[in-house]
């Protein structure tokens, strides 16, 4: 019997061919391929910046190491919505023209994606005390699945846009990591313009233009999150007042 062919049975099955087959083309794969090498760029250069701020003692204390990953994306994604934003300006706020995927939103997206996964490793090794359980486990494991998501389903340029409400993620983690740059009133105020009238228009206009009812309600659910801690910003001013007049 020929050592390449196999018979069984009704037929012939050409071994030889079985293993001269073209590999999955990536075309097939559920995620953008942009996607895969965002997460790829992401991941050397996050790690590689922590690293050496690390080794070479440029950060020092816990505290400080556990926001480079956070301030390093947040300015990278804030950086990458504007696009997206200039997008949604030029069609009078309608937000149907950015649903969509493309090669930036991707890239980012995917970059997003890795600094979620690698802030809980380097985390639990590094700075696991810095850790909270809603904030830091729940959080970034329930965004990793909601990026992930977006990318399948080509919306990551939505995703891109609402990235603008990282800047005030920015001025947190420059007070965290350097006390004498912390602004709470700045911080507070480009909070609420940013994760709380400009969430509302958004999710607005989701509701009443996109049939897709999802997009609006991961929004309205991102949104409640942000009153939440907004609430929370403004009770501790509260408390702060409180202690001054009490003075």
């Amino acid at each position: 019997m020929d050592a390449a062919v196999t018979t069984i049975d009704a037929g012939v099955i050409d071994a030889a061919a079985i293993y001269t087959q073209p590999p999955v083309s990536l075309a097939l794969l559920p995620l953008d391929i942009k996607f895969v090498q965002g997460f790829v760029i992401g991941s050397l250069a996050l790690t590689s910046l922590f690293h050496a701020l690390r080794i070479f003692q440029l950060v020092t204390t816990e505290k400080a190491l556990a926001w480079v990953l956070t301030l390093t994306t947040s300015f990278v994604v804030a950086a990458c919505s504007m696009p997206y934003l200039c997008v949604l300006a030029r069609n009078r706020w309608d937000v149907r023209a950015v649903i969509r995927s493309d090669d930036l939103s991707n890239l980012a997206t995917g970059f997003f994606a890795s600094y979620l996964a690698w802030d809980l490793i380097l985390g639990m090794i590094y700075y696991r005390a810095r850790i909270q359980v809603l904030t830091g486990y729940i959080h970034h494991t329930a965004y990793l699945a909601l990026v992930v998501r977006a990318a399948m389903l080509n919306y990551t340029a939505v995703f891109m846009m609402f990235c603008v409400m990282e800047v005030p993620t920015i001025i947190l983690a420059f007070g965290h990591m350097q006390p004498q740059w912390r602004r709470d009133d700045l911080f507070s105020g480009v909070f609420f313009v940013t994760r709380i009238v400009l969430h509302l228009a958004l999710m607005l206009g989701f509701y009443r233009m996109y049939p897709d009812r999802i997009i609006w309600k991961v929004v309205l659910a991102a949104f409640s999150l942000h009153v939440y801690w907004f609430y929370n910003i403004l009770a501790q001013w509260r408390r702060l007042g409180c202690k001054q007049r009490g003075k």
